[in-house]
């Protein structure tokens, strides 16, 4: 352990790293420079923590989704458009393809606002339910066929009923709550 006030002894090159740690098991991830607040990272260090950050790229959303409407893995692949079962594990697993990252992260973005506006034991009815403002078609037939620009127009129309009104979650629910929303 360093004194306060001293500077730190940089370690030589060749020198015998602790046990336990990253660059013992045989991962170079930072190479000590002269000054103590200077690094030099390796291409491989940064290629490895690109690679992890990245790795699951997607699953928290594809999560999301899933457990928000209870979906299957089948259901899931569905929703966007026809991808296998396996497929969808496989994404849950490894991460989203690229070219499927952006139509993941628009259906989380609409999940998490009905989520907002319904309560999560009723969303999976819900969205399973006919609805006349999509034509006697499901929020789930309907982001399948047409994807969200309907949903999120659904969005808008609810909210020209009410202006001003937002959300209120059930934790922050009081009476005051609602009258401020009402007031508006």
């Amino acid at each position: 352990m360093a004194t306060p006030g001293k500077k730190p002894k940089a370690r030589k090159a060749g020198s015998p790293r602790r046990a336990g740690t990253p660059a013992a098991a045989g991962h170079r991830v930072l190479q000590e420079s002269a000054s103590p607040f200077r690094f030099k990272l390796s291409a491989r260090a940064v290629a490895d923590a690109m690679d992890r950050a990245f790795r699951a790229r997607g699953s928290r959303e594809l999560l999301t989704i899933k457990s928000a409407f209870q979906l299957s893995s089948a259901e899931l692949g569905e929703l966007f458009g026809g991808v296998s079962r396996q497929a969808v594990e496989q994404w849950m697993e490894r991460g989203v393809p690229i070219e499927r990252a952006a139509d993941v992260d628009r259906i989380a973005e609409v999940t998490l606002e009905l989520r907002k506006r319904f309560k999560q034991q009723r969303l999976p009815a819900i969205a399973r339910r006919p609805m006349t403002v999509f034509g006697n078609r499901s929020i789930l037939t309907t982001l399948k066929t047409e994807g969200v620009g309907p949903i999120h127009e659904f969005f808008r129309r609810w909210e020209a009923l009410v202006p001003g009104a937002e959300p209120i979650s059930v934790g922050n629910f009081s009476k005051s709550n609602a009258v401020a929303v009402a007031a508006r």
